[in-house]
């Protein structure tokens, strides 16, 4: 665990490769990064950081619960690179759209609250999902599900 030490950078953690939880809030980190040597990783929580984008991680194969919440990403991208992903906090963003979720068929839970999503538009292909977090967006218009 690595929380609360205003890191600004994601430590390259050479040698623990079977390290499976990662624990990087409350910190400066601007960029996902340096997480390749990590292909073993289920939980990555990078809370309440200085976030704007998502990066690619495409060596995240086992990945199952990635926490960007508190964050300032303003776009859904680069998740499908993580074929076991099953819970994503997106929580407190300032994301706009609910695009580039097609790619993210295992996920099951969803939290999207206090965004800046305006038209509620879910794409057909997210089976799984069981819960879904929209409160406090400012959706004025819902849609049919999205192909």
């Amino acid at each position: 665990m690595l929380d609360s030490r205003n890191l600004k950078h994601v430590p390259l953690l050479e040698g623990e490769e079977k390290l499976q939880q990662l624990s990087l809030a409350h910190n400066e980190i601007q960029k996902i990064e340096n997480i390749v040597s990590l292909p073993n990783l289920t939980q990555l929580d990078l809370q309440q950081n200085r976030l704007s984008e998502i990066n690619q991680m495409p060596t995240l194969k086992h990945l199952r619960v990635l926490n960007l919440s508190k964050n300032f990403i303003e776009k859904i991208e680069n998740l499908e690179d993580l074929p076991s992903l099953d819970v994503l906090d997106l929580n407190d963003n300032r994301i706009l759209t609910l695009d580039n979720l097609k790619g993210i068929a295992t996920l099951r839970v969803l939290n999207l609250a206090n965004n800046l999503i305006t038209v509620f538009a879910l794409p057909h292909t997210l089976k799984n999902l069981q819960e879904l977090n929209l409160r406090k967006n400012f959706i004025g218009e819902v849609q049919a599900v999205a192909v």
